[in-house]
């Protein structure tokens, strides 16, 4: 009897936690901030700006900004000499030395109540590679760090154009939500797993259910990776 009832406190204690958790995400106020790199455009970022919130950040519970940041040519420090290639996981580390400081200023700015998440978006045309499937420069769309408050995107390898704001969904996911890709393999989910190829984003609109559930918790899943 005694065992049942520390179990039943237990799951009481769990469920509190989990609404407590889901409710604090629901207020969250996150800042997003683009930054055009190389040969990327303010045109092509404020439609990129556009898009996203119209297709995602307007459609979500949690309170979103979503800002630009001023052009940067992305250094020689992050190019590959071997295979003449922009290194994403050193770009990454580049974006938040370079930007941290002024995204987590705007964020500040902008939130009500002075505290604000920031999330900073790299975004170039040029072609970006990571160690994966085996390669140790492997081409790749994008890359963020799990968990973590940067992304870096490319065009170079982006099928469709238009589809930019799917591409940045997807690796937002990755690093603000700690989302991995999707488990139902939904070509549908704009989390599915391109599988080393070129993933066809017009199949791509929103998060499929399960992942979408798992988006509503991000500070469960951070504890959990971290």
């Amino acid at each position: 009897m005694k065992k049942t009832f520390v179990n039943i406190l237990s799951m009481v204690a769990i469920s509190l936690s989990l609404f407590i958790l889901m409710a604090c995400s629901r207020d969250k106020q996150i800042t997003v901030c683009f930054v055009p790199l190389d040969g990327i455009n303010k045109s092509q970022i404020e439609q990129l700006k556009k898009e996203f919130k119209e297709n995602f950040t307007d459609k979500r519970k949690e309170v979103f900004f979503v800002e630009s940041l001023e052009h940067f040519n992305t250094p020689d420090s992050c190019i590959n000499k071997k295979y003449h290639r922009f290194e994403a996981g050193t770009m990454l580390k580049f974006l938040d030395n370079q930007f941290g400081e002024s995204a987590n200023r705007i964020a500040g700015e902008k939130s009500e109540n002075g505290s604000s998440d920031y999330y900073i978006i790299g975004v170039t045309n040029k072609d970006i590679s990571t160690p994966v499937h085996g390669k140790e420069n492997y081409g790749i769309l994008g890359l963020s760090t799990l968990g973590g408050n940067v992304s870096v995107i490319s065009t170079y390898r982006l099928r469709n154009k238009k589809e930019l704001w799917k591409l940045a969904m997807h690796e937002f996911g990755h690093g603000y939500y700690s989302l991995r890709h999707c488990p139902n393999d939904d070509p549908s989910c704009i989390m599915a797993d391109a599988k080393g190829g070129n993933p066809h984003f017009e199949l791509k609109d929103t998060l499929c259910s399960t992942c979408y559930e798992k988006s509503l918790r991000p500070d469960i899943l951070r504890k959990i990776i971290n």
